[in-house]
């Protein structure tokens, strides 16, 4: 409730204790009703496509351990944007991410970097060395150099 103005606070918490019958609203009808008053009042998107960002997983339980990864948004939507990971696709809230601020070539060398271990993770017959390594890669929040990205070939 806290990301709501104090009005909108209140009226959260009267729905909130409306829909429970007059009793203590659970987390979840009250995060629910927080999402509904968020999306009336239509707060943009600070992201854009392409744009390197850093996953928060505050409040989202579906983002558990994902927090500190980096991510590359794909798609912006007006509540929320898909972003690409190392090892999947996600819907976030604007509040889950932070933009990394790269320069433009770093940024390239990032979204070609997502591309690489995407495509390392889809085989199948991978190890768990292999795996650790997807990992760490995913936590890694600036570009390889040219000496790592040579050495460090996925074709």
């Amino acid at each position: 409730m806290t990301k709501l103005e104090a009005s909108e606070q209140k009226e959260c918490w009267r729905l909130a204790v409306e829909e429970a019958g007059g009793k203590l609203p659970s987390n979840k009808s009250v995060k629910n009703i927080v999402d509904r008053i968020r999306e009336r009042t239509k707060i943009p998107i600070p992201y854009k496509s392409g744009e390197v960002c850093t996953i928060i997983t505050k409040d989202n339980p579906e983002l558990k351990g994902k927090g500190g990864h980096w991510c590359i948004v794909d798609n912006v939507y007006e509540f929320s944007c898909s972003v690409l990971t190392w090892d999947g696709e996600f819907t976030m809230k604007p509040e889950n991410l932070r933009s990394l601020d790269m320069l433009e070539d770093d940024t390239a060398a990032m979204q070609e970097l997502c591309t690489r271990l995407r495509r390392l993770n889809s085989v199948k017959k991978i190890d768990d060395i292999e795996r650790s390594i997807l990992q760490a890669m995913g936590k890694r929040t600036r570009p390889l150099t040219p000496v790592h990205s040579s050495s460090f070939s996925f074709n």
